[in-house]
C-alpha cells in the first residue's frame, strides 16, 4: 500500500510493528526501530519498548519505568495506549488508566 503523507505512513508502521509483535515477532520489530528512529519518532520507540517487555522477562521492570517516562515526556494517543498495555500487564491497573486517561482515541 502505498501512502504519502507521513502520518499516514508512521499509521501504517505502527499497525504493522503491532502486528508483528502479535504474532510473537519481537526480534523483527527491534531489529528495525533502530534507536535513532527511536528517538525521533515517540510513538515508535513505544512499540518498541512493547517489543522489548515480551522478548526479555527479566528485564520487564526496566522497561516498565522506561515507558513511564517516555509517556511523561511524550503524551500521544499510541503511546498511551502501549505504556496502559504494559502497566497492564505488569498488574498495576491504576497507573493503566491513569496512563489511558487523557488518550481521547476510540481506542484507548
Amino acid at each position: 500500500m502505498k501512502v504519502k503523507s507521513e502520518e499516514k505512513k508512521l499509521e501504517k508502521s505502527l499497525f504493522l510493528y503491532r502486528a508483528l509483535i502479535a504474532q510473537r515477532k519481537y526480534n523483527t520489530v527491534i531489529s528495525e526501530i533502530s534507536d535513532s528512529i527511536a528517538a525521533s519518532t515517540p510513538a515508535l520507540k513505544a512499540v518498541r519498548l512493547l517489543a522489548q517487555y515480551f522478548q526479555s522477562p527479566a528485564k520487564r521492570a526496566n522497561v516498565a519505568e522506561e515507558a513511564k517516562q517516555l509517556l511523561a515526556a511524550n503524551f500521544e494517543p499510541t503511546v498511551a495506549l502501549i505504556v496502559g498495555s504494559i502497566w497492564y500487564l505488569e498488574r498495576n491497573y491504576e497507573e493503566a488508566l491513569r496512563s489511558l486517561h487523557n488518550a481521547g482515541t476510540l481506542e484507548a
